[in-house]
């Protein structure tokens, strides 16, 4: 940024280094988000032009949108949109119930309610696109699991003790 030009080479190279990595990464609708909405708030930042993060936003999802219409079907693309747009929307709500005054109790609240608030965004998406999956196959599948967890953990004990003696 010394240089004459910097902010606009330094942001270039950054913006093609994001690119590249969202290529070779696979190109998942949550990468190409972040990268796109990147992309914008930088193009805004050399021209001065600063916006709502819910705009750039709002952008990404128009040009994923025209560039592959079927993206709209697919649970990452809506998961990560809605847990986005709901950490936009819902921290300044957040906020204004009061903020602590500790550093250190401020940044774990602060992480606390963004994670909440991408839980409760994608878990809103989450429900309409599992809605057609029983009840009784998750609870069957979760009973399943804690009893692998506990026989695994039995095995373990088992193994140490007869190690042990």
């Amino acid at each position: 940024q010394k240089l004459p030009r910097g902010k606009v080479l330094s942001s270039i190279l950054l913006l093609i280094g994001l690119w590249t990595y969202a290529v070779f990464s696979g190109s998942s609708p949550s990468v190409v988000r972040a990268v796109s909405m990147f992309s914008f708030l930088s193009i805004a930042w050399i021209f001065n032009m600063p916006m709502f993060s819910l705009h750039y936003l709002a952008i990404s999802f128009f040009f994923m949108v025209l560039w592959n219409p079927l993206v709209l079907f697919s649970l990452g693309f809506v998961m990560s949109y809605t847990a986005v747009a709901s950490i936009l929307l819902g921290m300044p709500l957040i906020e204004s119930l009061g903020v602590p005054k500790n550093n250190y109790v401020k940044k774990i609240w602060q992480l606390t309610s963004i994670s909440l608030l991408a839980q409760l965004g994608g878990f809103r998406a989450l429900l309409i696109f599992i809605s057609s999956i029983s009840l009784t196959v998750s609870s069957h599948q979760s009973f399943n699991y804690s009893m692998y967890r506990h026989t695994t953990w039995l095995r373990c004990f088992y193994r140490n003790l007869v190690c042990f003696f």
